[in-house]
């Protein structure tokens, strides 16, 4: 059996907070983002609607991909760069 270690990669992230519209359209280029009636966020992606709620992360990875994260789950696999 081999063991494996993830490389390290930086990627950008922004946390939903409610109010910060404009840094998930910055963060995402020309992707549709807008919010809906319950101040959660929907992100229109090739591979489908994304919901985020409230404390939630979307992070963009060095090949594109787009993910959401729950803020336990991105600080249990990224460490903030300084």
């Amino acid at each position: 059996m081999a063991l494996f270690t993830k490389k390290p990669k930086v990627v950008e992230a922004v946390q939903w907070n409610g109010d910060n519209l404009a840094e998930f359209q910055k963060l995402l280029g020309g992707t549709e983002v807008y919010t809906d009636d319950e101040g959660g966020l929907i992100v229109n992606l090739p591979q489908g609607r994304m919901f985020v709620t409230r404390s939630h992360w979307v992070v963009k990875d060095p090949s594109e991909d787009t993910l959401i994260m729950s803020d336990f789950n991105l600080k249990l696999r990224y460490k903030a760069k300084k």
